[in-house]
C-alpha cells in the first residue's frame, strides 16, 4: 500500500469514498433537487482542485494500483480560502438563487459542527472501500496525514457520527478521546443530520 496526493482522475474512485465519511452530512447541505446531487456537485469540485473538496485536498491510499481510501486535512488558516472557493463552486454548479441556499445550509452546517480550533490539524473526509475496511487502511491513512503535518499543529481533531460507533473505535485505540458532543437539529427533505462527537489526540 502506498500514499499519493490525489489527482482529477481519481474522482471516479474517491468521491464515492469522501461520500461515505458523511452522507447524511454532505446530502443535508448539497441536495436541493434530487439525491444525485451531492455527489454530482463534489465530481465537479473535485476536479476542479480548489477548496475543501478539491482533489489538491486530498491524500489517497492505493493498494495493488487501485484507489481503496481517501482522506484530508487542513486547519484553520485554510478556512477564508475554503469558504470563497467554496462558495464561487456553489453558485457556478447550482446558479445564484439556488447556489445562496446551498451556502445557506453550509453555514448552518459550519456551526453544528465547528471547524478547528488555532493549532489543530483537523482530519476529515476519511473513507475506505468496502471490501478493504477492517484491515488497518483507516488507521495507516490516518497516521500518514498526521505525520505529514505533526510539527505544525499540537493537537490533531475529528469527528465522528454518533451512528458510527465502528469509527469511533479505531479512533479511540489510536488514542483520540471525545471532548465535546455536537448535537445538530439540522434537517431537509433528503437528509437529517445526526449528532457528532469531536475527538482530539495530543501531537
Amino acid at each position: 500500500m502506498k500514499f499519493r496526493s490525489a489527482r482529477p482522475a481519481d474522482s471516479s474512485a474517491v468521491v464515492p469514498l469522501v461520500y461515505s465519511s458523511g452522507p447524511a452530512f454532505l446530502d443535508y447541505i448539497f441536495c436541493q433537487h434530487n439525491v444525485q446531487q451531492s455527489q454530482s456537485f463534489m465530481h465537479t469540485a473535485f476536479t476542479q482542485g480548489g477548496g475543501e473538496l478539491g482533489y489538491r485536498n486530498h491524500t489517497v491510499a492505493e493498494l495493488d494500483g487501485s484507489v481503496v481510501g481517501a482522506g484530508a486535512c487542513f486547519d484553520s488558516t485554510d478556512s477564508f480560502l475554503f469558504n470563497l472557493t467554496g462558495m464561487r463552486q456553489i453558485i457556478q454548479f447550482y446558479g445564484l438563487i439556488t447556489g445562496c441556499q446551498v451556502i445557506r445550509r453550509a453555514l448552518g452546517a459550519a456551526t453544528a459542527v465547528p471547524p478547528a480550533a488555532k493549532n489543530q490539524l483537523y482530519i476529515g473526509h476519511l473513507g475506505i472501500s468496502p471490501p478493504c475496511r477492517g484491515q488497518g487502511i483507516g488507521e495507516a491513512l490516518i497516521m500518514h496525514l498526521i505525520q505529514q503535518h505533526r510539527s505544525q499543529h499540537q493537537a490533531a481533531v475529528l469527528d465522528v457520527s454518533v451512528e458510527n460507533p465502528r469509527a469511533q473505535q479505531l479512533y479511540q485505540r489510536m488514542g483520540f478521546r471525545v471532548t465535546a458532543l455536537l448535537r445538530s437539529s439540522l434537517r431537509s427533505p433528503f437528509a437529517t443530520m445526526p449528532d457528532h462527537r469531536r475527538m482530539e489526540m495530543p501531537l
